[in-house]
């Protein structure tokens, strides 16, 4: 037992100094890409230089990284990527004391600067002087117009029998109408009924005497429009067609009854 426990007493005092190591060797070569990254930056090569930062900055998660991606492209010119960059740093670092934030932001400034001084507004152009207008010439004398009277065109004639046609196709529209109402009042008082043969309800009873009675007025109604406004329409066609040989038939209306009265030459 006293020889396994020390044992495992070496093999962890040998563990301790290989991750001490491991660190410091990631660390010597964080330190080498960052040099190399320099480097790179400062012969113009900035796209190896950004590159490595970038490995470093998803390695370490250090935003320090992204900012000197920004120096990078700025110590090339590339002011558009550098102004990128520094507004990324700005993002990923909220809480930077005021003196760093001041100094990313004149970074940012001096960059916009820097480009608007290579890429120049073009000068507007002026514009070209409007073109010369001829003088119009002199209008003639305003020729004297005689309006004559124009003759006021015929009144248009009805032709016979058009009011009776009219009036036929109203009322028949009408007796259509309420030939449907009595339509859906007989199959509410179907409804009513039915409901009235499965359980005894008074008030169901009543209304299905009311609808019914609607029903048989409507169809009443509609039978009678229908065949006033049919017998209306024929008459006015046939006055249309025998105008020519003087002979009509004229409706009558008295409160009993509605007649057909012959009137004409013989």
């Amino acid at each position: 037992m006293r020889t396994l426990a020390i044992v495992e007493l070496a093999l962890l005092s040998l563990a301790w100094p290989t991750q001490a190591e491991a660190r410091a060797r990631g660390r010597v070569r964080a330190e080498s890409q960052d040099r190399a990254a320099k480097k790179a930056c400062a012969s113009g090569d900035f796209r190896k230089g950004v590159d490595i930062l970038a490995d470093l900055y998803v390695r370490t998660d250090d935003p320090t990284y992204i900012y000197n991606q920004g120096r990078c492209y700025e110590q090339n010119h590339q002011w558009v990527n550098a102004i990128d960059r520094f507004r990324e740093y700005l993002r990923k670092t909220e809480d930077l004391p005021a003196d760093v934030s001041a100094d990313v932001e004149k970074h940012i400034a001096e960059c916009k600067h820097l480009w608007e001084e290579e890429n120049p507004k073009p000068a507007p152009q002026p514009e070209p002087p409007p073109p010369a207008v001829a003088p119009a010439p002199a209008a003639p004398p305003p020729a004297v117009v005689v309006a004559l009277p124009q003759p006021l065109p015929p009144a248009p004639v009805a032709s016979p029998g058009s009011l009776l046609r009219t009036t036929g196709v109203v009322i028949g529209s009408v007796g259509l109408a309420a030939l449907a109402a009595g339509v859906g009042l007989n199959l509410k008082a179907n409804s009513l009924a039915d409901t009235a043969n499965q359980s005894y309800n008074p008030d169901a009873e009543l209304s299905h005497k009311s609808y019914k009675t609607g029903a048989i007025v409507s169809y009443g109604i509609g039978g009678a429009a229908l065949l006033t406004g049919a017998t209306l329409y024929l008459v006015g066609r046939w006055q249309g067609k025998s105008a020519s040989r003087g002979v009509a038939l004229v409706p009558t209306w008295r409160p009993d009854e509605i007649g057909l009265a012959l009137s004409g030459e013989f």
